[in-house]
């Protein structure tokens, strides 16, 4: 059976492998795949990281902007 391990460990490894795939790659060769490969885990994290369920209850920036669509804070503006 395979070992999981922490949050923090892993946050660690994606990091670390993504440092060091840019250094050799360069931007625009490095792949989430090989960031992913390299830290020893699937691409999920590496595309979507955890950061705990505060993270997902909060909003990022501020209410999402309208784009001229109407309703919502489009109406207050």
């Amino acid at each position: 059976m395979k070992r999981r391990r922490a949050p923090e460990e892993r946050r660690a490894a994606i990091v670390e492998a993504a440092r060091v795939t840019f250094a050799e790659l360069g931007f625009g060769r490095t792949t989430i795949r090989e960031v992913a490969r390299r830290a020893g885990v699937t691409h999920g994290p590496v595309i979507r990281p955890t950061h705990g369920p505060q993270w997902r209850q909060r909003p990022l920036r501020g209410p999402a902007p309208c784009h001229g669509r109407g309703g919502g804070d489009c109406q207050a503006r």
